[in-house]
């Protein structure tokens, strides 16, 4: 769908029809209406609600938020105006991890992604040790030495 200011009824009906397929054939419950539909075109602003870039006059896409095949419902508040780019690029990965993915491509944070950030605690955006356990949260030093002055190297097998 190309963005703009006005949309007929069978424009929004027919896009919502190819949505509520989509989730029956998934059997993820919920419905998208027109109006909700529009709503969420609208309150875009014209713009895509990952990355920000412009899509007036331009092709835009609804995505799932929480994508249908991960279980998310198929309603109002689980849909945002996304560029194509973003939406294939997010497929079905889950949506804390595509914010921190934009945040740290790009270093900008829409809406969207302050509010999927507060949900999950920024976890997204932490990088974890790789041989740290659970409870350790110093930093790990690449190299410990024995008593003999012999490199040993950080982790146990």
């Amino acid at each position: 769908m190309r963005y703009q200011d006005e949309y007929d009824d069978t424009t929004l009906k027919g896009y919502c029809q190819g949505l509520n397929h989509r989730a029956k054939a998934l059997g993820v419950p919920g419905i998208i209406t027109p109006n909700h539909l529009l709503n969420c075109i609208l309150e875009s602003a014209g713009v895509c609600q990952w990355c920000g870039e412009s899509v007036v006059g331009a092709e835009f896409e609804i995505d799932h938020v929480i994508s249908l095949s991960r279980g998310g419902p198929n309603t109002a508040e689980n849909i945002a105006l996304a560029c194509p780019n973003c939406n294939r690029r997010k497929g079905e990965k889950h949506p804390a991890q595509f914010a921190a993915e934009i945040v740290a491509q790009s270093g900008y944070k829409t809406p969207l992604i302050n509010r999927l950030l507060s949900r999950y605690d920024d976890e997204g955006l932490v990088q974890r040790q790789m041989f740290a356990s659970d409870d350790d949260d110093s930093v790990c030093d690449d190299t410990v030495t024995d008593s003999d002055s012999a490199v040993v190297p950080p982790y146990t097998w």
